[in-house]
């Protein structure tokens, strides 16, 4: 074989290159079976230099690795980025195997520096676990990517070990040791009030400024666009499709929170109060349909992974923190649809018109009708009923509700 040709293996793999008498030797491609493939230079034969893969992860996302090869196994530096051009981590292999220090990214833009296992999991002493402002930090032992013990410390410097930047730390007077400790469907944590340091920096709870609203967030210092303000923890509630009686009869709850396609956050009633929880704060942010942030998953080595609210926009110190808990509106407490009535009207300028015909599309999409609250008596936009006084709106048809 001589020249630019293309194979087909009886295992049902591919290969498009280059071959120089029977021996693969130049460019080429190989793609395999279950759809991952390797594009790079052939020597002799062999995988040789710089090459770019893209393979299946655990969760059925692709991945695209641009590491380097020498004679058919990776030997020396990678990188990793996801689908979205997400970067993933960094590190090396020696003789096809990951070693030493890697740089891997977590959901909410934080960072693990260290060893993994052949799962590419965090597996090692001093591990370094970084929050998302880079500047919070965790140190301690991870086995098989949960943490099994974790103080804070102060970053120090940077160190090289074998060309891959390491952060230095030195010890913190802080005492506390965090261990991961999952929620369950109703524990929520097993040290409720030991706050998270991360959190503890940014936001604290006070009086909200919502009238009749309570408590609310309040942001402690100066929060950048895009980055976490507070963490949102939960009892984890399942939920087993196909098996009414274990998903649909959940009682409401103003704090249930989706995390994953199955599972669901929720604060019970026994943790809403920061005398009996406060290892995470989210929950105490009031809403609004004007938010300055949103929800978004957060991976944490302590909760594992759960929710996180992200500014939408900057956030000065002593701001409050708003974000919108986006419920159905049909199955909304009456509260919740009295305050979105009010943002459409007053704030958004609706015409009654405009909110009827948002009601039936809400109808037609999931087959629930939203009640609307008549405007206020003294709005120019409430219509009595010429007997009883209530308001007629446009559901009706006559200058008269239809009780009369």
């Amino acid at each position: 074989i001589h020249g630019d040709v293309e194979l087909y293996d009886d295992n049902g793999d591919y290969f498009w290159g280059d071959y120089r008498h029977g021996v693969r030797e130049g460019m080429g491609v190989i793609v395999l079976k279950n759809g991952d493939y390797y594009v790079g230079r052939f020597k002799s034969g062999y995988l040789d230099g710089f090459v770019t893969e893209v393979v299946q992860a655990s969760d059925s996302r692709n991945i695209k690795r641009e590491v380097f090869y020498c004679m058919g196994t990776r030997h020396g530096f990678y990188r990793e980025i996801g689908q979205n051009k997400q970067f993933l981590a960094v590190g090396r292999f020696v003789n096809g195997r990951k070693t030493g220090s890697h740089w891997c990214w977590t959901r909410g833009d934080s960072f693990i520096v260290g060893p993994v296992d052949e799962e590419d999991r965090p597996d090692g002493d001093k591990m370094i676990f970084l929050y998302p402002d880079l500047t919070t930090t965790l140190c301690g032992h991870f086995c098989h990517g949960k943490m099994t013990e974790g103080r804070i410390v102060h970053l120090h410097g940077v160190r090289m070990e074998w060309g891959m930047p390491v952060p230095g730390v030195r010890e913190s007077d802080n005492p506390v040791i965090f261990r991961y400790e999952q929620s369950g469907p109703s524990c929520i944590s097993t040290s409720p009030m030991v706050r998270d340091p991360y959190e503890a920096r940014y936001v604290y709870v006070a009086e909200s400024g919502v009238p009749r609203a309570g408590e609310g967030l309040m942001a402690k210092t100066g929060i950048r666009s895009g980055q976490v303000c507070s963490l949102f923890n939960g009892v984890r509630q399942h939920h087993l499709w196909g098996c009414p009686a274990m998903s649909d009869n959940l009682p409401w709850s103003d704090y249930r929170l989706g995390c994953e396609k199955d599972v669901d956050l929720d604060i019970l009633p026994a943790h809403t109060a920061t005398h009996s929880y406060r290892a995470t704060l989210a929950h105490k942010t009031c809403t609004s349909f004007t938010p300055n942030t949103h929800f978004a998953q957060f991976w944490h080595p302590r909760f594992g992974l759960i929710m996180s609210i992200v500014a939408d926009r900057d956030i000065k110190a002593g701001e409050e923190v708003f974000v919108c808990y986006n419920y159905v509106m049909a199955l909304a407490p009456v509260w919740y649809q009295e305050q979105w009535f009010i943002h459409l009207r007053e704030e958004l300028q609706w015409t009654e018109q405009q909110i009827y015909s948002w009601a039936g599309r809400m109808n037609k999409l999931n087959g629930l009708t939203v009640v609307i609250p008549p405007p206020s008596r003294n709005s120019t936009r409430f219509q009595p009923c010429g007997i009883c006084g209530d308001h007629v709106g446009l559901g009706g048809h006559s200058l008269y509700c239809k009780d009369c």
